[in-house]
């Protein structure tokens, strides 16, 4: 999926159980959930199952008129 120049950022929330991520080219924002261990009795190695689209940041044509009308 990802060549030698792909580019990715991700960040943690503070209880380590969701994972934002980004790839370089697309304009959405992952979001992976993770088993918070701390709720249960004994420690869980868990992994995220399916990735979800948190954030889309494509842009719309509403969007692009308020940006020409802000810089214009």
């Amino acid at each position: 999926m990802c060549e030698l120049t792909c580019r990715q950022a991700a960040a943690w929330n503070p209880a380590g159980t969701v994972l934002l991520f980004a790839m370089s080219g697309d304009p959405r924002i992952y979001s992976l959930t993770f088993a918070d261990s701390r709720l249960l009795d004994a420690p869980v190695v868990d992994g995220g199952s399916l990735a979800s689209v948190a954030i889309d940041l494509t842009p719309s044509e509403v969007a692009e008129q308020t940006m020409k009308r802000w810089f214009d």
